[in-house]
């Protein structure tokens, strides 16, 4: 439902503030080429990127939510007036807090339509953060929120080709963890086919349904080069199989 949409987005924005007032990155300009090369940096701006995202997301989803209430009603004209704070209040973690909060219990009182009651909002898919080693977790959160955004947006090749993407950093990290070699030094261009099978030779278990998640992953990717071939469009359900399968690797290979 659409209150359920809202809420949910209200969740993810309380978590981006806590990260970019932990990170104290609020409030700061985005320096797009010193990400490139300094980790701090690229940690910060990935923290203000994810709250500004956050912040959009949750004026949306609030904006649609009272779309579905009577707009002469005060209680919804309230809402909207503390919807706004959202916008207003971006770099300001504190405001952001209590907006939240407000937020949260204001939605509880607005008068929905039965119409709206009764009709249900696309149900988005959410990723839930597995563990993950602290020296990659910046660089996976980043690729899963994508991914989630990816598919959200009906964007599924571009989601089946992150899922190969986080696949080859967290193997690479595995890899690294059993040999303690870094092999993108020496094989930059390793697959993840081989390095699937490099892992098996350090005896490392590895779901054994992985080798159809790399055909499919790499079925996308060589579609998309060739253009005479025609292109492999992955549907909704097979996507979302993907990206629930790469989720459980990640689970499972850093547990």
């Amino acid at each position: 439902m659409y209150m359920d949409n809202f809420l949910a987005k209200l969740a993810k924005l309380r978590e981006a503030t806590d990260n970019a007032r932990r990170y104290n990155a609020a409030g700061r300009e985005l320096d797009a080429v010193k990400s490139m090369y300094d980790y701090q940096e690229r940690k910060l701006t990935y923290y203000k990127s994810a709250l500004d995202m956050a912040v959009r997301e949750a004026y949306l989803a609030g904006t649609q939510l009272s779309g579905k209430a009577n707009l002469a009603d005060p209680v919804t004209l309230e809402f909207l007036s503390s919807l706004k704070k959202l916008q207003v209040n971006r770099d300001d973690m504190d405001a952001l807090f209590l907006a939240t909060n407000q937020l949260e219990k204001q939605a509880a009182t607005l008068h929905l339509s039965r119409q709206a009651l009764k009709q249900q909002a696309p149900r988005e898919l959410v990723i839930k953060e597995p563990k993950l080693p602290p020296e990659i977790r910046d660089d996976l959160v980043a690729d899963l929120q994508e991914m989630e955004r990816c598919f959200n947006a009906s964007c599924y090749r571009s989601a089946v080709i992150l899922c190969g993407r986080i696949l080859e950093t967290a193997l690479h990290r595995k890899l690294y963890d059993v040999t303690g070699r870094d092999i993108l030094e020496t094989q930059p261009g390793i697959g993840l086919g081989t390095l699937v099978a490099k892992l098996s030779e350090k005896n490392v278990p590895l779901d054994p349904g992985l080798t159809q998640q790399i055909h499919l992953i790499n079925q996308v990717r060589v579609y998309s080069v060739h253009k005479k071939q025609s292109a492999f469009s992955p549907t909704k359900d097979q996507t979302h199989a993907m990206i629930l399968f790469t989720v459980d690797v990640l689970r499972k290979v850093f547990k």
